[in-house]
């Protein structure tokens, strides 16, 4: 049989050598082993977010919040208060969708309505997942539920999470709000709830990210996929540290 590799074809006429030149066995468990590390792989496996657009959304989000009810709206109060929280929430999650769909390995649906919820985003992983270690076990699907609100968390939310990784077959939820979690009052009462669902015996892993960690991966180039490692890795090893280990 023949070992001879096919030459590429229908390439640019002035594409560069590296180019054209096949790809051999040898050549390509060399790239695996001179770059085995999460950061090659997760950037392989991303586009970069497009950063006119993600701006573009947080400016849109920036002037719902700052609008002001006018006087003579026929619209009471609490109605207002309700369509402008509707128009950032649907924002945030378009926001959210930009992030989700830089990265090769999802395959994600808007707005699934199930028989008893309806799911934000739900995220199908695609082969290429297998490439990413903490993903290995998570099945096919994860889900993300998105708050634009002004609480950094609630155990309410934590507590429906929980349930609809149970309802709906999969290991992992990822809660994305507008602010990132501190460590005290009501919001560590919510993070103790988090590592507690993660070590009971039918687990949920539920992964908190910020509107600031997205922007990161808009502005200063991390990919979601090192952004849900790490938090997923965080929880297993019951540590909040591992960015710092990692530096």
């Amino acid at each position: 049989m023949s070992t001879t590799p096919t030459p590429a074809e229908s390439l640019p006429p002035n594409a560069p050598q590296e180019a054209i030149a096949p790809v051999t066995l040898a050549a390509a468990l060399r790239y695996a082993k001179d770059n085995n590390d999460l950061g090659t792989v997760c950037r392989g496996l991303c586009d970069p977010v497009d950063k006119t657009q993600f701006q573009n959304l947080l400016i849109q989000i920036e002037a719902v919040t700052n609008a002001q009810r006018p006087p003579d709206s026929p619209l009471t109060k609490r109605q207002w208060t309700s369509q402008q929280n509707n128009q950032k929430g649907d924002l945030f999650e378009q926001l959210v969708g930009m992030v989700l769909s830089s990265c090769s390995v999802f395959d994600n649906h808007h707005s699934v309505q199930t028989s008893t919820n309806e799911l934000d985003w739900l995220v199908v992983l695609g082969p290429f997942h297998v490439y990413v270690p903490v993903m290995r076990t998570w099945g096919t699907h994860f889900i993300c539920e998105c708050k634009m609100t002004k609480a950094a968390l609630d155990t309410n939310w934590v507590t429906r999470l929980y349930a609809l990784t149970q309802t709906h077959n999969t290991r992992v939820a990822v809660l994305l709000t507008a602010k990132a979690a501190g460590n005290k009052g009501n919001t560590q009462r919510t993070l103790t709830s988090i590592r507690e669902y993660s070590l009971i015996p039918s687990p949920g892993f539920i992964l908190r990210i910020s509107l600031g960690e997205l922007e990161e991966c808009a502005n200063l180039g991390r990919t979601i996929l090192e952004l849900i490692s790490e938090k997923y890795m965080q929880l297993a090893l019951r540590t909040d540290r591992l960015r710092l280990l990692n530096g």
